[in-house]
């Protein structure tokens, strides 16, 4: 199937280049009385028209008729193409209901477990999965409900498939041009615990295409056997950008990796491999790595983003007196934006002692950072607030009247 695919590449590619130099042979016959091509004679019946025009004015005209009829041409393809894609909407839509209800009756119940049934059940898909139309559709509801429930449902559906003898088609989806067939396939083979094309699916996560990209670093943490290939495996193949990070974690999150090599990550020299590691250890709430916050200095570190994300841990990792201890030495020396975030977490905070931190940021730091603070004062000493209706400090008026605004109109 796989030499199909590019068989049919071959082919598109020579018909483009036919019809180019089709172009630029009539380019010639045009210009021309007559062609001889293969002992036949064929005649210009328009040259009478153009053999007075100079070279230039006769290829301006050339052109220009070739673009009108190309406006015709690619109106009438616009109306066709709208159709079939308009077409294959609404089928595709009304397979993916059939599908949904059929496959989760299969899926989750056990009343297929009798041979009788499931040999009426596997051909009733049968009959309804002769095209790819009919195929992308039970590969893509199949993902949705595995994405959807945690139980794992492989088993059955990869005998599904092979009894309806479309097992090879997860193959012929990833291969293909189409970008949503291979995402598509990358997330049947992950779900089917399918290790053949790991090569395949690695060689995507190097894609250009962030879509293609991501669900590639879903499906490789889905493969994985060992949790512990998660280490050598995020960050190696390039700079992961925000998304990136959020579809690693998402995916050892759901797919209940554990076994996780925590303090290697947060101790990686690699920046981003210490913000999944951080953001793993907040997400599942492991107090007891909170040391190695401080143990790396990420609180200290030189990336922006480190940074904020090992201060933004520190909030739910440390307990409350020890977390305003050390915003309490920390605080004057961060950049504006993780005081920013430092007050924003604040709100949760009850401890007196931070007081002192408030009524600097709103008489010292920036005008975001007054309003901020003062929002947090508002939510928890009143008092305190309203002290600052009457500043002589116009951007403390100014970070009042909005909080004043926001909260009490």
């Amino acid at each position: 199937m796989i030499a199909l695919l590019y068989i049919k590449k071959i082919f598109k590619l020579s018909v483009y280049i036919i019809l180019a130099l089709l172009a630029l042979f009539m380019v010639y016959f045009f210009y021309q009385p007559e062609v001889e091509f293969l002992n036949m004679v064929i005649y210009n019946p328009f040259y009478d028209y153009i053999k007075n025009l100079q070279l230039w004015l006769y290829l301006v005209l050339y052109f220009s008729i070739i673009s009108f009829i190309n406006v015709f041409i690619l109106f009438f393809l616009s109306l066709y193409f709208s159709y079939r894609r308009e077409r294959a909407l609404n089928l595709k839509s009304r397979y993916d209901k059939i599908f949904a209800e059929r496959l989760t009756d299969y899926l989750l119940t056990d009343r297929y477990n009798e041979e009788h049934n499931k040999a009426k059940f596997i051909k009733s898909i049968k009959r309804i999965t002769k095209n790819h139309l009919q195929i992308e559709s039970l590969f893509s509801v199949y993902t949705k409900i595995q994405e959807t429930l945690t139980i794992d449902l492989s088993h059955k559906f990869k005998t599904l498939l092979k009894e309806t003898g479309i097992y090879y088609k997860q193959k012929v989806f990833l291969y293909s041009d189409n970008p949503d067939e291979r995402i598509i396939a990358m997330k049947m083979l992950s779900y089917l615990r399918i290790n053949d094309f790991e090569n395949r699916i690695l060689y995507y996560s190097n894609s250009k295409n962030h879509a293609i990209r991501t669900e590639a670093f879903a499906s490789l943490i889905r493969l994985m056997d060992k949790d512990a290939n998660l280490i050598s495996f995020i960050g190696e193949q390039h700079r992961l950008s925000l998304l990136d990070i959020n579809v690693v974690i998402n995916a050892v999150l759901k797919n209940f990796k554990m076994y996780i090599n925590y303090p290697a990550l947060v101790a990686s020299p690699r920046v981003y491999k210490a913000i999944i590691g951080l953001m793993l250890i907040k997400c599942r709430e492991k107090t007891e790595y909170a040391h190695l916050i401080f143990l790396h200095k990420h609180l200290e570190s030189n990336d922006n983003m480190l940074k904020l994300i090992a201060w933004d841990c520190l909030f739910d990792l440390l307990p409350e007196k020890q977390s305003v201890k050390v915003i309490l030495e920390r605080f004057d020396e961060q950049p504006d934006d993780v005081k920013h975030l430092i007050l924003k977490r604040m709100h949760s905070i009850r401890d007196g002692n931070f007081l002192d931190i408030l009524k600097n940021a709103i008489e010292n730091q920036t005008l975001i950072n007054k309003v901020e603070a003062l929002k947090v004062l508002f939510n928890n000493n009143f008092s305190e607030f309203a002290e600052y209706r009457n500043s002589n400090d116009p951007d403390v008026l100014k970070a009042f009247k909005e909080v004043s605004d926001i909260n009490i109109i």
